[in-house]
């Protein structure tokens, strides 16, 4: 399920409307913790017919040797390694002249079982849930580490309480349930105590959040829902540790006058949608939020693209663009924008072409901001129709070529290639060919490109530095 068929999902809450939504990273921590285990292996056949045969009172080596009709230094070896494990034990008889051995109460229950547990002590990973901060079994749906889920776009849920988990954190023995129930079929090992913790990885559990107001109107609610099932001791734990207030979510969702389907990605999942006939069938209530609603532009000039199908579309436009081509989204490496993807730019420059470049999904108070590749910035001193921009806090992908094409997309255009030889993302877009349609998607982003672009100003600083 897509954020917003969960949302239309669980938009029929009695007393309450769904008022906004959005794509989260719940926090899953990764924690290598050094425990003391217990093994249970099967006993080794030379092990098994020496214990049985102490347990028949054929206690000398010499004797067990001959009952088998092994070697005797065989027997030796089994009989030393069986007394360090404390399955036997010595009797001396000076009388005789030899050593007897006996069952301990430990080699009794192992010949009973024919299972020698055997202590051990293992690094091993388990999973801890930062916001309900309890062990839980691997998640089945995909954890995605920081830079993969800002990618994605998702509002990173942080820990509550935001602090390193330690062993004192771990309920043990809730972890040892789960240890035991992950290893089904496997050889038995149990979980005695975590004794350290080696290493610890932040993750981030795929969900929607979801808000919903009263219908008295007195009463914001954010919840977290995982396709059709609502994370309920998630949303306990995240309001009983103020999650809302210091996540701030609240303020960038429960704000209703600037909610609305006008928002790029609603539109976008409306466009898309409007090329699925099925979705006008669906039984699942349907999800009305306040707020002026972005015209459709004809079906036919709709096109739906997979994550493949996009690198050509923006060769197309470096190559073959006569007039404009404007691209917003929100990283650009130089991974991406390599010395083959800058010729072409710098071709399509020369050949007079208008280029809108925006970026910056990172513009935060005290956040160090991104990088981009140094040749872009030159290029805006040398062309003045080239216009790169840090917009801001954008999570936009767009790419418009003239008056041809306008495409709405999840594909980060300057930061993924999209390479068919790598394992696919589930990346989606929409290729708008609309004459009309692409004038109106122009003229509204190209009016946030009227700042001073970005190289334009770092050379004026230096300039001024000069004077």
């Amino acid at each position: 399920m897509t954020p917003e068929e969960t949302a239309k999902f669980h938009a029929d809450r009695p007393g309450f409307e769904l008022i906004d939504y959005a794509e989260v990273g719940l926090p899953i921590i990764k924690v290598y913790i050094v425990a003391s285990l217990l093994l249970h292996t099967p006993l080794p056949p030379i092990f098994e017919f020496v214990l049985r045969c102490v347990r028949l009172n054929i206690n000398t080596c010499d004797s067990v040797a001959a009952c088998l009709g092994i070697p005797k230094r065989m027997v030796s070896e089994a009989i030393q390694s069986l007394h360090r494990a404390e399955e036997i034990d010595f009797i001396p008889n000076q009388a005789a002249g030899y050593e007897a051995f006996v069952l301990t109460r430990r080699g009794q229950r192992t010949v009973a079982s024919l299972v020698q547990i055997v202590p051990e002590q293992e690094t091993l990973p388990i999973y801890f849930d930062g916001l309900t901060r309890k062990p839980i079994a691997p998640p089945e749906a995909q954890l995605l580490a920081g830079k993969q889920a800002a990618e994605l776009g998702l509002k990173e849920i942080p820990a509550l309480p935001p602090t390193r988990v330690e062993v004192s954190d771990i309920d043990t023995d809730l972890a040892a349930r789960l240890f035991a129930k992950e290893r089904i079929g496997e050889t038995r090992r149990d979980l005695l105590s975590i004794k350290a913790i080696d290493r610890r990885m932040r993750l981030h559990l795929p969900a929607t959040a979801l808000v919903y107001r009263s219908s008295a109107g007195d009463e914001v609610e954010l919840l977290f829902a995982i396709e059709s099932k609502m994370l309920d001791e998630h949303n306990r734990a995240f309001a009983l540790a103020e999650g809302p207030r210091k996540t701030r979510l609240l303020a960038e969702l429960g704000k209703t006058e600037l909610i609305g389907t006008d928002s790029f990605s609603r539109r976008l999942a409306s466009i898309d949608r409007s090329l699925d006939p099925s979705t006008k069938t669906a039984k699942r209530p349907s999800l009305s939020l306040p707020g002026r609603r972005a015209p459709i532009p004809p079906k036919e000039t709709l096109k739906r693209l997979s994550v493949l199908d996009h690198p050509p579309l923006l060769r197309d436009a470096f190559v073959t663009a006569v007039e404009r081509v404007l691209i917003i989204c929100p990283w650009i490496t130089s991974q991406v924008v390599d010395a083959k993807m800058l010729a072409l730019i710098e071709s399509m420059l020369e050949r007079g072409v208008a280029f809108y470049l925006g970026f910056g999904l990172d513009d935060e108070v005290g956040k160090k901001q991104k990088a981009i590749p140094p040749q872009l910035e030159a290029l805006t001193r040398r062309y003045p129709k080239f216009r790169l921009v840090r917009l801001g806090n954008t999570h936009e992908k767009v790419l418009i070529k003239d008056r041809e094409f306008a495409v709405l997309t999840s594909f980060n255009w300057l930061s993924f290639r999209g390479d068919a030889s790598r394992p696919l993302r589930l990346e989606r877009g929409v290729c708008i060919q609309h004459a009309e349609t692409v004038d109106e998607e122009f003229n509204t982003l190209a009016s946030r490109f009227m700042a001073e672009p970005a190289g334009n100003s770092k050379k004026r600083a230096k300039q001024s530095e000069k004077l």
